[in-house]
């Protein structure tokens, strides 16, 4: 009797484990994306390798140099130089949060939403397009440009 009752007791172990691990996974920050290559960037003051893991609440600071982050499959963004920002993740959208500097995005059709914040104005991608685009801010200023597919800019829920 007592190797049955061990018995039960692994498969139970082995069945409620990785339901254990993929809760704690879900309890933890949010990924956000990858970064796919970088020279000159930091994560919280710290340098930053290709393959780096960025996730909600990160905080990303590119000096003179450049940063590219994968989101998802097939959406990516280019970080310029001089640029500050700091990212976002719910359920259904990523959200880049620009303090300054430019951002140049590549976001797919029917990936997960990429919105770009600065201050209270919002710049997303016009679902159903491929969306090749940039916003930059800087001296109080902010310029938004599409040049492949609709970029939508919203102020105070206002577009």
């Amino acid at each position: 009797m007592r190797g049955k009752s061990q018995i039960a007791r692994s498969y139970l172990c082995v069945f409620l484990l990785p339901l254990f691990a993929a809760a704690l996974a879900y309890a933890g920050p949010a990924v956000v994306g990858l970064v796919a290559g970088s020279t000159n960037a930091s994560v919280g003051g710290t340098m930053i390798l290709p393959n780096t893991t960025l996730f909600s609440g990160d905080s990303l600071q590119v000096n003179d140099g450049v940063a590219v982050v994968a989101l998802g499959g097939t959406s990516r963004m280019i970080f310029g130089s001089n640029t500050v920002a700091s990212f976002q993740r719910d359920s259904d959208e990523v959200t880049v949060l620009l303090r300054q500097g430019e951002v140049s995005l590549f976001h797919a059709e029917n990936t997960v939403l990429v919105r770009v914040k600065v201050d209270d104005i919002s710049v997303v991608p016009v679902s159903g397009f491929r969306t090749l685009g940039e916003v930059a801010a800087g001296n109080g200023e902010v310029t938004v440009t599409a040049k492949d597919g609709r970029l939508r800019v919203e102020s105070n829920g206002r577009r």
